[in-house]
């Protein structure tokens, strides 16, 4: 029987956390095994520690704390090292927004995609159904503009959407790319790291399918980390080294 791993990078989320926590909850009873939640702590200096304290002794979770806050990148890439220390054969692992913006009640669907044979899972803002709540005209300018451009230079078969964070991954294939690449895997210092893995990827010919997603970043009661000049530059760069560098052979 397959275990569902939750990943969460988590910065300054105390407003967000307990909601998403307790959605995540919700989920307890709907697979053969209840999902396992880890946190990456990334520095917060808010009440974040004390509520991941807490969640731990109310449900299966397990939590990294590093210090001082390091940024995006170097969580997902703590993510991953700490989740494949507890992968095994048939696992999935699943990355999402700790600012409760993702409903991880799509991760029922996500899985089920995974078990049938994809290898990633998207959740996808560009879908048919797919709807996008609360989000600044500047960051959806951005987001259409992003998924042109990858469109455009990369054109990976049965993606879109190559900048959410919301995937699931095969855990065979997570740990493949993890050994082939290793600390090579997440070497992005920004927002741009979830569209990097996703270029690496592409070295293994992976199917990848991709779900509609409500995206409420109405519901984010956070403060966005997100800086839209700066990831931009990011996301142009990655283009750039995809193209001409030997990063991702």
């Amino acid at each position: 029987m397959s275990q569902i791993y939750i990943v969460l990078p988590a910065y300054n989320e105390e407003k967000s956390l307990p909601s998403l926590l307790n959605r995540i909850q919700e989920l307890n009873g709907e697979f053969s095994k209840d999902p396992k939640v880890i946190v990456i702590n990334d520095g917060s200096k808010d009440q974040t520690p004390q509520i991941l304290k807490d969640y731990s002794t109310k449900m299966n979770l397990h939590y990294v704390d590093v210090y001082p806050n390091q940024g995006l990148a170097n969580a997902i890439r703590t993510g991953i090292e700490e989740v494949l220390k507890f992968t095994q054969k048939g696992d999935i692992v699943v990355t999402l927004d700790a600012d409760d913006s993702h409903n991880p009640h799509l991760i029922k669907r996500m899985a089920g995609m995974i078990k049938e044979g994809s290898e990633i899972v998207i959740a996808s803002r560009y879908q048919n159904g797919a709807r996008i709540m609360g989000l600044t005209k500047i960051r959806e300018i951005y987001s259409e503009v992003a998924s042109l451009l990858f469109k455009t230079v990369v054109g990976m078969k049965g993606v879109k959407d190559y900048t959410c964070g919301f995937r699931a991954y095969d855990a065979d294939f997570l740990r493949k790319l993890q050994n082939y690449y290793k600390e090579r895997l997440v070497e992005e210092k920004g927002f741009s790291c979830m569209a990097e893995i996703l270029l690496k990827s592409n070295r293994f010919n992976p199917i990848i399918h991709e779900v509609p997603m409500i995206l409420r970043y109405d519901f984010k009661l956070s403060d966005s980390k997100m800086k839209v000049a700066k990831t931009i530059n990011l996301t142009l760069g990655l283009l750039w080294a995809y193209r001409f560098s030997k990063r991702f052979k």
